[in-house]
């Protein structure tokens, strides 16, 4: 297969060969029959250029966060006799192959290095022994969002290794094909290359960007009676945790009738306390919820950050964290539009519950397990966020604290009066909300009524104790949470000494 600087030089022999006959000149068709011969001398070269090679590849870390540096690393093992030159052409997505140097072809080796660093002085020095070059249309197909790079190697020599390294920074989260790879032969003049040796895709994992968030206060905001809520209740014991409404199977024994008489509904006792404080995390992942502002903002991508910031912050506090997901609740699991569906927070062998939910984990090795779920989690059409939250709020879950990552408060939540109830006996919920009418752009009448309608819906869900943290479009999740909650916690710091 002739390059573009082939296809070029075959053309200006022909033109060559033309005039020279044409003309009567000897020297001019000689010429352009001596070039002719070395582009078919290339050809031969690259064709019968067999040889036996091994390549690998190496990706170190395979699980980051956005804006961490990764090394990958392509070996090629020579067989028993000298490889022919040889290039190596990676493909890349898009969004990763921009962080890699890229030279023009007519640089040389000399020059490169010393150019690339005046164009990207913010680009860490590559640890790559072979220079990066893009490759042009002609030379290499390319797929949409993805990039062919080309790295120059040389001959090699019999059973020697030759190592290309380059670095990426991935910018956001999720999963990164970085390959497939594979060895072109070309010839000395670089006038044909011929596809040799492939390499299979590796795969790079992207965590959510996450916020360091500094810890809960010991105490989430007064009820309506005056009375403090504590927001991770220690437990001491099987005793009197809350009362609950009676359910099929409850022991009768257990019925509270002075709290039957005056709610009107048959309560019992709650013992069962779980033996640690353990918080859920209830994210917000279906479509109708979200929004796209024009300049990029996501308020599912803030959404998917926020609830990661939270289970590295509940995680660091040493609770249980699980993770449940909108779409799952208030759905049949065999429901018809979930059929083939494939949930991210259920795997083979995993604790995940038939609601979606990861169920309750500690430690670093929980956490990873979480962030590897949310690093491909994407949107889905259904699903009932009230109906989670009344699901997640009773009792039995074993859930002593539930944060909720939305974009907006539906009044329909006050319907669950179980969320009341469990809220007036000190378990409470803090609702992180990226308030989706500032992706959308409105203005005027229209943005004022969002505006009540938010502060309106706010107000209901801090009646019963709720904590409600509002985070605008292009805004970050740790001041808005410093202003609720870690002011708080410096006050009864204080005040405890």
């Amino acid at each position: 297969m002739l390059t573009t600087r082939g296809w070029a030089l075959a053309a200006g022999n022909l033109a060559l060969l033309i005039a020279g006959r044409l003309l009567g000149v000897r020297e001019l068709f000689e010429l352009g029959l001596g070039l002719a011969t070395l582009v078919i001398a290339s050809c031969i070269v690259v064709r019968r250029g067999g040889h036996d090679t091994r390549l690998s590849r190496a990706v170190q870390p395979l699980e980051v966060y956005p804006g961490t540096l990764v090394r990958v690393e392509v070996s090629i093992r020579a067989g028993g006799r000298r490889s022919p030159p040889l290039l190596f052409v990676e493909e890349l997505p898009a969004d990763l192959a921009d962080g890699v140097p890229a030279l023009t072809p007519k640089l040389t080796p000399k020059l490169a290095p010393r150019l690339t660093s005046r164009l990207r002085p913010r680009l860490p020095k590559a640890p790559a022994k072979t220079l990066a070059t893009t490759t042009d249309a002609g030379d290499q197909a390319r797929r949409p969002g993805r990039r062919a790079i080309a790295f120059p190697i040389g001959a090699i020599e019999a059973r020697q290794v030759h190592h290309v390294a380059y670095q990426v920074l991935p910018p956001k989260r999720g999963r990164y094909d970085i390959g497939p790879g594979s060895t072109v032969v070309t010839d000395p003049f670089g006038l044909a290359r011929a596809p040799d040796r492939p390499l299979a895709r590796s795969f790079l994992l992207v965590f959510p960007a996450i916020e360091v968030l500094p810890p809960m206060a010991t105490a989430s905001p007064h009820s309506v009676e005056g009375t403090p809520r504590p927001l991770a209740p220690t437990p001491v014991g099987d005793e009197f945790f809350t009362m609950r409404e009676y359910q099929p199977g409850d022991d009768v024994k257990k019925i509270h009738w002075r709290t039957t008489a005056r709610q009107g509904r048959i309560m019992v006792r709650q013992e069962d306390r779980p033996s640690e404080p353990r918080a859920m995390v209830l994210l917000d992942d279906r479509r109708r919820s979200h929004a796209r502002r024009s300049d990029g903002a996501d308020s599912f991508e803030a959404c998917v950050s926020s609830a990661a910031s939270l289970i590295h912050l509940f995680t660091s506090q040493g609770l249980g964290v699980g993770l449940a997901l909108a779409s799952r609740m208030g759905v049949r699991p065999d429901a018809g539009q979930n059929a083939g569906r494939a949930d991210p927070l259920r795997r083979p062998g995993s604790n995940a519950d038939a609601r979606g939910g990861s169920g309750f984990g500690k430690g670093t090795d929980h956490q990873r397990e979480l962030m590897q779920r949310l690093a491909l989690l994407g949107l889905s059409g259904s699903g009932d966020l009230a109906a989670g939250i009344g699901e997640l709020l009773d009792p039995r879950t074993g859930a002593t604290y539930l944060a909720v990552v939305t974009t907006e408060i539906d009044p329909g939540w006050e319907l669950h009066a179980a969320a009341g109830a469990r809220l007036e006996h000190g378990l409470p919920i803090v609702v992180i909300r990226h308030l989706r009418h500032t992706y959308l752009g409105l203005r005027g009448e229209r943005l004022r009524e969002e505006e009540e309608q938010a502060r309106g819906a706010a107000l209901l869900l801090e009646r019963y104790g709720g904590t409600i943290i509002d985070v605008r479009a292009g805004e970050s999740l740790k001041p808005a949470w410093e202003q609720r909650v870690g002011a708080r916690s410096r006050s009864e710091a204080a005040a405890a000494r």
